[in-house]
């Protein structure tokens, strides 16, 4: 995966498009594996931890935190009406 969520479950195997893709259009904010709601996940291309700190963007429609920029862009996208994977 270039990029996935994960939550305080710490469960990564959701990759970060789908987490998207999940989160808006099902209104679905529950871990696919645990099925735990989880109101924010990080989506993130690093092996980030999401306890730590550091700079993050959120996207509040889909509670999702971003740990870089071109990605919050990228997928943040998901919302527009054409297709992000051009």
């Amino acid at each position: 995966m270039k990029e996935w969520a994960v939550g305080v479950c710490g469960h990564r195997v959701t990759c970060g498009l789908c987490a998207m893709r999940i989160r808006l259009l099902l209104n679905d904010t529950a871990c696919i594996v645990c099925k735990r709601q989880l109101d924010h996940v990080l989506i993130t291309s690093g092996a980030t931890n999401p306890k730590q700190k550091g700079v993050r963007m959120l996207d509040k429609p889909s509670g999702a935190f971003f740990d870089d920029k071109a990605l919050y862009t990228r997928l943040v996208g998901v919302r527009a009406v054409e297709c992000v994977e051009s």
